[in-house]
């Protein structure tokens, strides 16, 4: 009897790692097929996006989408600083099972669903975020131009939009822990 349980323990703890390494295999290959690695936004950087948020007037009623949204890092600091409720789209696994549970965790309203943002309308929403590469901006540029509608802001945390003309630039600062260039666009 023992002996069966012990081989029914160890065979249910090599399935358990066979799912582990396939999970992990699964996302470095979506990472590598849409050129999105997971990075953190550091302490610094996201600082300043709040402010620069500020700025653009988000208020509790605004609508913000965050486009490669990670973990949810973004999207907590704008609901706990505004109280906007937002939405985000990530496509890599782990990113988004981090997220879900730190905005459940911390009881936050915003949400980030799994998949992919260029299958989505942004047409509703009045403020845009990316922490996204560079690559992926020039298709993400022509989904703006046909989707988002006039006075629409977009904060652009390291990648910028190749035929868009920046309403503002604040440049990276190493000093002071802010390691990529903002750009803000207005529709």
């Amino acid at each position: 009897m023992a002996l069966t349980l012990l081989i029914i323990l160890a065979s249910v703890l090599v399935l358990a790692e066979l799912v582990v390494l396939a999970v992990l295999l699964w996302a470095a290959a979506v990472n590598l097929i849409f050129w999105v690695p997971y990075v953190q936004m550091p302490e610094a950087g996201l600082r300043e996006v709040l402010e620069l948020m500020r700025q653009a007037g988000v208020v509790a009623d605004t609508k913000v989408v965050d486009l490669g949204a990670g973990d949810g890092q973004v999207l907590a600091a704008i609901e706990r600083q505004f109280g906007v409720v937002g939405v985000g789209y990530e496509i890599s696994p782990w990113p988004w099972l981090l997220a879900q549970w730190r905005l459940r965790r911390r009881g936050m309203g915003s949400r980030v669903h799994f998949g992919d943002f260029y299958r989505i309308d942004l047409s509703g929403y009045n403020v845009v975020f990316c922490f996204l590469t560079q690559p992926v901006m020039a298709g993400l540029e022509k989904k703006f131009d046909r989707e988002l509608r006039l006075g629409t802001r977009m904060v652009l945390y390291g990648s910028y939009l190749p035929n868009g003309k920046p309403v503002r630039v604040v440049r990276a600062d190493k000093v002071q822990g802010r390691l990529s260039d903002i750009y803000i666009y207005k529709v």
